[in-house]
Formats: structure tokens, C-alpha cells, sequence
């Protein structure tokens, strides 16, 4: 049994119509989607991510000049490279394993920025 077009709502009459029209110009539809596609992917080669943070502020910018004094009288360096050497020589030893486990652990409750 059909349904009366009196009991379709406003919204979905939209649709219909909608969907009718897309049907109609299917071709026109699928050509101008492609287009629309391909004129966006042809940007992407001058897609770049820049990584700096100095990009977010101004050079006048009073936090940055003062990290950039932190930096210059200390270092400029991110990372802390921590060397664990196991006594029998045995990287994988449930002794090595452990104490690695234990090193990631109070670096993860430091306050220093590494958890």
C-alpha cells in the first residue's frame, strides 16, 4: 500500500525531490563530484606541516624572548637520553626488564614534562 503524499512531511518531500533531481543528472552529478575532487587533491603538493612552535608567536612576544635566554645560557636541546647497562651484559634479563619498568614508572610520576 502506498502512502498518501498528505502524510509525507515538508522535509521529506525536500528529499525527494532531492533525490529525484540527483537521479535525473546522475552523470552531471558524478562529473562535477570528480572535478570538484580532483581540484582539491591538486593542492595537497603544497600541503606542509611545520613542526616550530615560533610560528604561533610574534617575535615580540615576552615568553618567547625569555625561553630564547633560557635557551641561549642553557641548551637547546628536547630530549634526556637515559642508558640502562645490565651488569651480566643481558638487556632482556627479568632484572634488566624490571628496572626499565621501574625508570619508566618515576619518569612518569616526574614533574619533569615526559609523562
Amino acid at each position: 500500500m502506498k502512502a498518501s503524499i498528505s502524510n509525507i512531511s515538508k522535509w521529506d518531500r525536500r528529499a525527494i525531490r532531492y533525490d529525484e533531481w540527483v537521479i535525473r543528472w546522475r552523470w552531471a552529478v558524478v562529473a562535477l563530484s570528480l572535478a570538484v575532487a580532483l581540484f582539491a587533491a591538486s593542492g595537497a603538493s603544497r600541503l606542509q606541516f611545520i613542526d616550530e612552535y615560533r610560528v604561533f608567536f610574534g617575535e615580540d612576544n615576552p615568553q618567547l624572548q625569555a625561553f630564547d635566554a633560557v635557551q641561549d645560557i642553557y641548551t637547546k636541546n628536547d630530549n634526556i637520553l637515559f642508558v640502562v647497562t645490565p651488569a651480566d651484559g643481558n638487556g632482556f634479563s627479568p632484572d634488566a626488564l624490571a628496572a626499565v619498568e621501574e625508570l619508566t614508572a618515576r619518569l612518569g610520576r616526574s614533574p619533569l614534562p615526559f609523562g
